[in-house]
């Protein structure tokens, strides 16, 4: 199963994010802080395919739990695991900073569902083509060709 992790500090935001997600029938754990975040990716066995990240956190804001997530990886030389900032900081150069951070993409608040199910399903379908045998570039019995 591909599991997202959604990290947001609000408690309303939280309350609609679980709505939203449940809503797109995703598995998901949400957590409050970047301190969560990191323990979930690294110290527990979790297998996440895909971590929403708001940015206004506590004590280590979003740009700074990314620049993290991006030093452990690279120092463990494990996968590189997407990151989508979904912040309520609106502008082009908002963007442009969550990209510089080491984020994928970028989503700001408020954000339509079609646009956000879009988004997540960007990153997804390649850990659902990954996780899928029957889904990948391998001749399937029934196409071989009969002699």
């Amino acid at each position: 199963m591909n599991k997202i992790l959604a990290v947001e500090d609000d408690v309303t935001q939280r309350y609609v994010l679980k709505i939203v997600l449940e809503s797109f029938a995703f598995d998901f754990t949400i957590v409050a802080c970047a301190e969560e975040a990191l323990r979930d990716l690294f110290e527990r066995e979790i297998n996440y395919v895909l971590v929403l990240m708001d940015i206004r956190l506590p004590i280590m804001n979003g740009f700074e739990c990314t620049q993290e997530i991006r030093r452990r990886e690279q120092k463990s030389g494990s996968h590189r695991i997407p990151i989508i900032a979904v912040t309520a900081y609106a502008s082009a150069e908002d963007r442009q900073l969550c990209l510089d951070a080491g984020m994928d993409d970028y989503i700001s608040k408020p954000y339509t569902l079609e646009a956000l199910k879009a988004l997540i399903d960007k990153y997804l379908a390649p850990a659902r083509l990954h996780n899928d045998p029957s889904q990948n570039e391998a001749i399937q019995p029934e196409e071989q060709a009969h002699p």
